[in-house]
């Protein structure tokens, strides 16, 4: 873990790196302006190389650019705006203190450096971070499963078709990465094909698993063997039918179509 101090007062740096220290904290860098912070973080650097920081201790009033100014152009950067920031200062000015927060500080603290306060404010913007590094590592895992899962499902659906006498295809389009909805065509014979197409109220993972159940290819030739359709007639068959499941409703509209 990685804690920046940073002001333009030497002995501010030098009083509250000894605290920190003698905490237990010894990966402390000390800065004297918000330049040599941006440089540090690489702010503006287009392939930054690492320099990992959980909390930043910023004084707010510092020559040319400010705590406050500062502050907010880390906030604005993807990749550093989960870094706490604790502001430092010896402003009395509840205006100022406001801004800062709001501009992204989680808190702050004023001098002199109060020794026991200055260490349980840091424990609690640490446990913050660890938080939301676990928060981000694992909607990272869900993306990723969601995206195999995305993967899969659009694997399962009937590739385009396109022979002498017949040629199908299809524009599929879900409003989200997983969905219900589904199509499928079967050859029953040289002459014959079965089309199937399917509609689900809902998306997401629920709608999805139910959409694998029915898209089994041996399922979905079961369907149409047990429907007993006489495929010597050219007939569409509608089917519609609302299922309830924990207050949940999922419309199913299939059809099937034999040439």
């Amino acid at each position: 873990m990685t804690i920046l101090l940073v002001d333009d007062n030497q002995v501010n740096l030098f009083v509250i790196e000894k605290i920190l220290k003698n905490a237990g904290y010894d990966n402390c860098v000390s800065l004297t302006s918000a330049y040599e912070l941006f440089d540090y973080l690489q702010l503006d650097a287009p392939n930054p190389t690492g320099n990992s920081v959980d909390l930043i201790l910023l004084d707010i009033m510092m020559p040319e650019v400010d705590g406050i100014e500062a502050c907010k152009r880390i906030k604005q950067n993807e990749r550093l705006k989960d870094i706490q920031i604790i502001f430092v200062t010896a402003l009395e000015d509840k205006n100022t203190l406001a801004e800062a927060l709001d501009i992204g500080g989680v808190d702050y603290i004023t001098k002199p450096i109060n020794k026991t306060e200055l260490l349980a404010r840091i424990r609690v913007a640490l446990r913050l971070k660890a938080e939301l590094d676990w928060h981000t590592q694992q909607e990272k895992k869900i993306q990723y499963e969601l995206d195999l899962a995305t993967h899969v499902q659009r694997s399962l659906l009937s590739a385009p078709l396109n022979e002498k006498n017949i040629q199908i295809e299809v524009s599929y389009r879900p409003s989200s990465n997983l969905a219900g909805d589904m199509y499928y065509w079967h050859k029953i014979n040289d002459h014959r094909y079965a089309c199937i197409l399917l509609d689900m109220m809902g998306h997401g993972i629920c709608s999805t698993c139910l959409y694998v159940y029915l898209l089994c290819p041996k399922r979905s030739c079961e369907t149409i063997r047990r429907s007993r359709i006489s495929y010597k007639r050219v007939k569409p068959l509608y089917d519609n039918f609302t299922k309830w499941k924990r207050g949940q409703s999922f419309l199913f509209h299939s059809y099937l179509f034999s040439d």
